[in-house]
């Protein structure tokens, strides 16, 4: 009894945390929705291949949803609001980055304990490792050759598109029943207003108002409905807030649902496998196929990450809910990146159902077709590269390592992270695309000249540190603060045992005055 119990608690973390995610989604598109749609219009930026990446990433941080996005640079390369494919493919690339964004906000739910926190952090960064090296080859090799877009172009042009599909999601029937009762978006006022169609009457709001038509007849009989129509019913339906406030509000509640779940989770997982249990699990999770067969492992696990991603119809839910499994020991890091890959693949039948469902001309339902197979064949490339060659592997699996080590010693490394890559960096591109690509180049390409120089020197000095003068040898030459994250810790330490300080300052005289009056 007490075992079922605990079962049952865990598969009710289990799922108020995906509820979580799909609230966090929701409430991030109502915040940023219009601004996410306003850029992916944005032609003077996306046609420079650059500028077009970072739109991608700062769209899918906003919308918190690389599916969303993707059918949303399918429908607006359909519509040619988006001028060509070829603008398009950068952007998708930039989605793939932004969506990862979701597993590092999941791994700092495991802040409290730091060895819990390393695992998940670098868990959740494997996932960013191997999209950032991938982005690295394949916008230069596709900005200077276009294999992307003339390998999907020949595809496209044998395809007979006289078919339709309606993308049904398996997640959704089980998500919404609780997720509906805050907030219900209008998905399509999102596209619509990247198209510029959406009326001004419409335009103060990217919540559903209305959630059904009548049929005539009841049309006819209920005289309280407003031209057939249903209205919606949900806690913020009809609220004077605007929508970013109300964005606001619900990304709170989602990340204290989430953090909650997340703990809950991971208490009442280690309660139910208990130890022998725990150690029967891990090597299920963790092992080979028996003999040759061992080899196509980490191929089946890819195929299971794919597979369940096709049902849920979102990576960042099935690589979230894999993290904290990472974090807690279960799931190995090796084991981690097949199934990322996986999902990574999975995640691209999204947009291929969002291009089915496009309706209009054959010419702009193979442009949609095309963004979609191009968002395929990114993934397959990427994982072509880094994945079957095991020193190609390591690269990614070491990157993720060093990012969960340093997590591990300085904490607040997460946080700085999050902030750089996803918002700071991105944004400061975006900022520089807006000046022209004259301007660009000139700040970015010192930068990565000097950035190519110390990997370089990190390189020498590790395999040809004989060879170097002895000055070169180690990095002792700079001042420490350019050199380690020991001066930064030192300083923010000490800033929090100020405000701890003040804080237990305020509440002594709070409770002095207190005693004086009474």
């Amino acid at each position: 009894v007490l075992f079922s119990v605990k079962f049952l608690v865990l598969l009710t973390a289990l799922y108020f945390f995906i509820c979580s995610l799909g609230i966090l989604s929701d409430s991030f598109q109502l915040a940023g929705g219009r601004e996410a749609g306003d850029a992916l219009s944005e032609n003077t930026v996306i046609s420079n291949p650059l500028g077009g990446l970072m739109i991608g990433v700062l769209a899918t941080v906003l919308l918190q949803s690389s599916s969303t996005t993707t059918s949303l640079v399918v429908a607006l390369t359909a519509s040619n609001v988006i001028p060509n494919v070829k603008s398009s493919i950068p952007i998708i690339m930039g989605a793939n980055i932004g969506t990862s964004v979701t597993n590092t906000i999941v791994s700092m739910g495991q802040v409290a304990d730091r060895e819990q926190f390393r695992r998940a952090f670098a868990g959740a960064t494997v996932h960013d490792m191997f999209n950032f090296l991938s982005v690295l080859i394949l916008l230069p090799l596709e900005a200077i050759t276009g294999y992307l877009y003339y390998l999907t172009k020949a595809i496209v042009d044998h395809m007979s598109l006289t078919e339709e599909a309606n993308n049904q999601e398996f997640l959704s029937a089980l998500t919404n029943p609780f997720t509906e009762l805050f907030i219900q978006l209008n998905r399509t006022a999102i596209i619509e207003n990247a198209k510029g169609n959406l009326s001004e009457s419409k335009a103060d709001t990217l919540l559903k108002v209305y959630c059904g038509i009548l049929d005539t007849a009841d049309c006819h009989q209920n005289v309280t409905t407003e031209n057939c129509t249903i209205p919606c019913h949900y806690a913020f339906f009809g609220s004077s807030l605007s929508d970013r406030v109300i964005g606001i509000i619900m990304l709170v509640i989602a990340l204290v649902m989430l953090i909650g779940a997340l703990l809950v989770m991971v208490k009442a997982l280690q309660s139910v496998l208990g130890a022998q249990m725990e150690g029967v699990v891990k090597k299920a999770a963790n092992g080979d196929l028996p003999g040759r067969a061992r080899y196509l492992t980490p191929y089946l696990a890819m195929l299971i990450g794919a597979g369940v991603t096709m049902l849920v119809q979102s990576s960042s839910v099935f690589t979230s809910t894999l993290t904290p499994l990472v974090g807690i020991g279960l799931l190995s890091l090796d084991r981690m990146l097949p199934l990322t890959l996986g999902s990574n693949i999975g995640t691209t039948f999204t947009g291929i159902l969002a291009a089915l469902a496009i309706k209009g001309a054959a010419e702009d339902r193979r442009h949609g077709f095309q963004v979609a197979f191009a968002h395929l064949f990114f993934n397959l490339s990427g994982t072509l590269i880094w994945f079957p060659v095991p020193r190609m592997r390591n690269i990614v699996l070491a990157c993720a390592r060093f990012m969960g080590e340093e997590t591990g010693k300085y904490r607040w490394f997460a946080i700085l992270y999050l902030v750089l890559a996803f918002l700071l960096v991105p944004g400061l591109v975006f900022a520089l695309s807006l000046g022209g690509l004259g301007v660009m180049l000139g700040v970015l390409v010192p930068v990565a000249v000097l950035l190519f120089l110390i990997w370089l020197l990190n390189m020498l000095q590790r395999h040809w540190r004989s060879h170097l003068p002895s000055r070169l040898r180690t990095w002792a030459f700079l001042p420490l603060w350019l050199r380690s994250l020991e001066p930064y810790d030192e300083l923010i330490s000490r800033l929090v045992r100020v405000v701890r300080r003040k804080k237990s300052g305020s509440f002594q005289v709070i409770s002095e005055k207190d005693e004086e009056e009474s």
